[in-house]
């Protein structure tokens, strides 16, 4: 995917600013300062949505926050950044972020009755080395009660996008939380294609889907696996749309069938990928852009295959 980036435009003589060059990071969520010399965004880096701030007159660019959470959206009220903040424990709430230390207090409570009656998982980030070498973050949701002397079975998760965030989302669809309570412990990779990493690692993926992404798949739960309390005989992989694809090429490919796979909303068939989920993330043309022209014929045959 394109690089979320943020231009000015002066309306009078038609010149045009790059406030964001040299940030090799996403920009979204624009909000302008009341005295309009500054404008602060929402951006992610390293599994997390950060505040940002963007001084016209110095053309530079502050960090405000810093801490695993997401912060989605940034608005200005009565002079006080106000936000909207999740973390894998906790869905949706609304804070204000004290500028100055880039603290933030919450101000809306609105599940604190229903998580009340919860026990969450803990959840850790880990960095691990792919097989060529680079730096991968990894994060792992444990079960609520977890107990390090047991043997728990572990879920791969796949991201679907191919491209975009893996970031301290509360999904309501995907909830780490939910399949953690269930005595399994998460394993999510920020693997190749993956935002928040810069430029070059989220592009890697188009036109070699089935190549390096899939290692950083298996380099994350292999690493796991070696964990005492991960029986390496229980592992799955869950996924939909391009991580569903994800999940069946695993179940195609004799070198890396290891899984019990459960894909939805997953592009079957790869030559609909033109039609279906990776399509609206790389645009016409996507199987070829996306796995590379000369797998897509293969990577159908394979499908085909595995339905007989």
């Amino acid at each position: 995917s394109d690089q979320n980036r943020m231009f000015l435009l002066n309306l009078k003589t038609g010149e045009k600013t790059y406030a964001t060059k040299g940030f090799d990071q996403n920009a979204g969520s624009i909000a302008w300062s009341d005295d309009s010399k500054s404008i602060y965004f929402t951006s992610d880096w390293h599994g997390a949505f950060q505040v940002y701030k963007y001084n016209l007159k110095k053309s530079s660019i502050d960090q405000v926050t810093e801490g695993l959470h997401d912060y989605r959206s940034v608005a200005i009220a009565n002079k006080t950044l106000v936000t909207t903040k999740q973390t894998m424990s906790q869905p949706t709430e609304i804070f204000t972020v004290n500028e100055k230390n880039g603290e933030g207090t919450q101000i809306t409570f609105t599940n604190d009755d229903l998580l009340s009656q919860l026990k969450m998982g803990k959840t850790e980030e880990k960095w691990v080395k792919t097989h060529d070498g680079e730096d991968m973050q990894v994060f792992v949701i444990y079960p609520p009660d977890f107990d390090p002397n047991k043997k728990y079975p572990a879920i791969l998760y796949c991201k679907g996008g191919p491209q975009g965030p893996l970031s301290q989302s509360f999904h309501y669809r995907w909830n780490y939380q939910i399949m953690a309570a269930n005595d399994y412990i998460i394993v999510a990779p920020a693997r190749r294609g993956v935002s928040g990493f810069g430029q070059a690692w989220q592009e890697q993926i188009s036109g070699d889907y089935h190549g390096k992404s899939m290692q950083d798949y298996l380099t994350a739960i292999d690493e796991m696996a070696k964990e005492p309390y991960i029986d390496e005989h229980r592992l799955g992989a869950i996924g939909a749309s391009a991580g569903g694809y994800a999940g069946w090429v695993y179940t195609v490919d004799n070198d890396w069938y290891r899984f019990a796979n459960v894909s939805t909303s997953s592009t079957e068939n790869v030559s609909q990928l033109d039609r279906l989920g990776i399509a609206s993330a790389a645009g016409p043309g996507a199987a070829e852009l996306v796995i590379g022209l000369d797998n897509v014929e293969e990577y159908s045959a394979g499908y085909d295959a595995a339905q007989r």
